[in-house]
């Protein structure tokens, strides 16, 4: 698989092995860049297709249909993605990915028509390419800066999200209402996301330079496919017992509770998410500017959370994951309550939900990688992202009417359920307990797993 792939691309990769302690790969870098310029074109689009919506006099509902949409297309694409880089390689399918979203942003400008606008909000959502961007910073990396290189990748998307309102204030300030409609002004913000869509596309096409050796290594490929796995693993407890487990069936399990809580904490936080807007224009009926400023600061203030993970470096992948609930609990907390009913209620609950965010995935898909050791995969992260996009698709889809309809209702409040549950799921003494790679059962598994797929080479050379 990929994963496998920039597995065995850590032996030969000078950068990966120096003598003074693990580096960040060049290609890893440049994954950052392509995640931040992503993330600002992203963030353009999430914050003015409510008002490209509204300008076209639509249904507000429609709103959280585009939502839905942009988050549902990567369940179906995540599995393909990883399936073409094996094929042809990453770089050529990011390329292929940002030239269709690009082509999406256009028609999403353009057109008039609401069948075409979904399907260009479709197009949009080729850009995530999540998995590929994750699973290489994964897989290319020592596991000692693991964790590290996740939140640098986060702070690179966060910290350019505070650019979709700016770049929206910059038009309104470039295009004055006494000689431009509201409606120019959103089509040429928008149209700022098409031409950062093109700076990335040769940003990959001049700087992404991972094909050296990627013949020799797509060679070696469908050996790791062919690994035979030991069916039972024989465990040593710290009081000498020793015992044997299902190793298959340990690994199924892992993938199984990480995906669900991956999309139960999606599913609560999706509908925060695609509620903000509809809350903010519509139930509080705060004019557009105001709504630039909120939403900046709910972006400023997040970023540097990634920041933090770097620093707390003596913390492990499962306390950073209980904090990241935690700040999650206390921000839907705090969005919902309905005894309040203010306008800054959705302002200081986004910034605590928007802050969790670093502390939930980077830890979560860094401690899911080293658990399941070689046994992680480009298609098993694929597997995790689509759960979580397709928790994210069902928030979106009923969100932004459940919120215009609910807010300021203990309806409205149970919305952070989902998110509990995968709190206890995390907590559950089968998954807590393993996130330690000390642990008997989780370090058992590693070694016995690393030795099949070193047999498995030998028997092939």
């Amino acid at each position: 698989s990929i994963s496998r792939r920039a597995t065995l691309r850590l032996s030969v990769h000078p950068e990966a092995s120096a003598s003074d302690g693990p580096c960040i790969p060049r290609s890893v870098k440049a994954v950052f860049a392509l995640s931040a310029l992503t993330a600002w074109s992203e963030s353009i689009v999430d914050f003015i297709v409510y008002f490209l919506i509204t300008d076209q006099s639509w249904d507000s509902e429609l709103y959280g249909t585009i939502t839905a949409i942009q988050k549902f297309t990567p369940v179906l694409l995540n599995p393909l993605w990883v399936a073409l880089a094996e094929v042809v390689g990453i770089k050529a399918v990011i390329i292929f990915a940002l030239l269709c979203a690009a082509d999406g942003i256009l028609i999403m400008t353009l057109t008039s028509w609401k069948l075409l606008f979904c399907w260009a909000a479709c197009l949009v959502a080729f850009q995530a390419i999540r998995p590929l961007r994750m699973s290489y910073v994964l897989m290319a990396t020592h596991k000692d800066i693991r964790t590290t290189c996740t939140a640098y990748l986060n702070f690179a998307t966060d910290s350019m999200r505070m650019l979709g309102a700016l770049t929206s204030k910059f038009w309104d300030h470039v295009l004055p209402l006494k000689d431009y409609t509201h409606s120019v002004r959103h089509r040429v913000t928008n149209l700022t996301s098409f031409v950062i869509c093109l700076i990335n596309v040769l940003v990959m096409a001049l700087f992404f330079q991972n094909e050296a050796g990627e013949g020799s290594l797509r060679k070696r490929t469908a050996s790791t496919r062919a690994v035979k796995w030991t069916k039972y693993v024989q465990v040593r407890e710290h009081d000498g017992r020793t015992y044997t487990i299902n190793g298959d069936r340990h690994a199924m399990m892992l993938t199984a509770m990480t995906g669900t809580f991956f999309f139960s904490h999606s599913l609560a936080t999706a509908i925060y998410f695609v509620a903000n807007m509809p809350v903010l224009c519509t139930v509080f009926n705060l004019d557009e500017e105001y709504v630039q400023n909120i939403k900046l600061v709910q972006e400023l203030v997040a970023i540097p959370a990634p920041l933090l993970i770097v620093w707390c470096k003596n913390l492990t992948d499962r306390s950073l994951l209980i904090i990241g609930f935690i700040m999650s609990a206390v921000g839907m907390l705090l969005f919902g309550m309905p005894l309040l009913h203010s306008s800054l209620q959705p302002c200081f609950g986004m910034i605590f939900i928007r802050a969790s965010q670093p502390f939930f995935y980077a830890p979560a898909c860094s401690g899911f990688s080293k658990m399941m050791g070689v046994r992680s995969s480009g298609y098993s992260l694929a597997l995790l992202t689509s759960l979580s996009a397709f928790g994210t698709t069902i928030g979106s889809w009923f969100g932004a009417d459940f919120a215009i309809k609910h807010y300021g209702t203990w309806w409205f409040f149970l919305s952070l359920v989902p998110s509990a549950l995968a709190l206890v799921i995390v907590l559950s003494p089968c998954f807590f307990r393993r996130m330690d790679l000390e642990d008997p059962v989780t370090s058992a598994c590693i070694h016995q797993w690393e030795e099949d797929e070193e047999q498995s080479r030998f028997e092939e050379s």
